[in-house]
């Protein structure tokens, strides 16, 4: 079963919210500029030990030798030395972004105390294994013969004391949808009627976000996205395809 609200925020919710707020830039200028020295330096040393090395013009063989591991080296630096620049500037325009676009919208939904709730109640769960960060797939019976089909890396409890996959979850945004707050579960956990490996489904199921509510029983969904199964019929759709 089903059932959408327009409700308060809960404490917990409001305590994911406010966690958004208070996280910082997981890079700063400080560290990335003493990790950018130590591979500058180490560039630095090494392109002085490759100029002493052709003064001393030794043996070909031996020089040779020496040459490459330094070239090996100073290639392992360099390329350490980009990461450590492009990684800080990555990091810090996504931060730039965060603020600017999503942390207006958390005060409001703070400030407004609203919030839309996907109350959900299964009795039976499949579960599709994570393939490498697309996040796992879960396809619950929730009665009527109709099927949930989740699929991301969103889908998993704000909190890792949630039991999961569970009986009884909440989807959770903003009022008017345009935030995602969370997934807040309760209950026991939900053992796996059956777990298949990602590899198994179709590509567009692999790369894609999914919530679709959709006609059949768990078995006969999971048939419609594995290889070489028929597509099920999707009802109240919510949710988007990547890739």
């Amino acid at each position: 079963m089903i059932q959408e609200t327009i409700r308060c925020l809960t404490d917990a919710e409001r305590r994911c919210l406010q966690e958004r707020l208070d996280a910082q830039c997981p890079v700063n200028g400080r560290g990335t500029a003493r990790w950018g020295l130590i591979w500058a330096g180490g560039l630095l040393l090494l392109a002085l030990l490759a100029a002493g090395l052709i003064a001393l013009r030794p043996n070909p063989v031996l020089g040779g030798l020496v040459g490459g591991l330094l070239s090996v080296a100073g290639i392992v630096c360099l390329y350490a030395l980009i990461m450590v620049v492009s990684g800080f500037l990555r990091w810090r325009q996504a931060y730039r972004e965060f603020a600017r676009d999503t942390v207006p919208v958390v005060r409001r939904v703070l400030r407004e105390d609203r919030c839309l709730s996907r109350d959900v109640t299964a009795s039976q769960v499949y579960e599709i294994e994570e393939f490498e960060d697309e996040g796992p797939g879960y396809i619950f019976a929730i009665g009527e013969g109709k099927s949930l089909l989740l699929k991301g890396q969103k889908y998993e409890p704000e909190d890792a004391r949630m039991p999961w996959p569970a009986p009884t979850f909440s989807l959770v945004r903003s009022s008017d949808g345009e935030l995602w707050i969370g997934l807040f579960s309760s209950g026991q956990v939900l053992s796996p009627l059956r777990t298949i490996q990602m590899d198994e489904c179709l590509d567009d199921f692999v790369w894609s976000e999914r919530e679709d509510v959709l006609d059949g029983e768990p078995g006969q969904i999971l048939n419609g996205i594995m290889k070489g199964g028929q597509p099920a019929p999707a009802t109240g759709r919510r949710g988007s395809r990547r890739g």
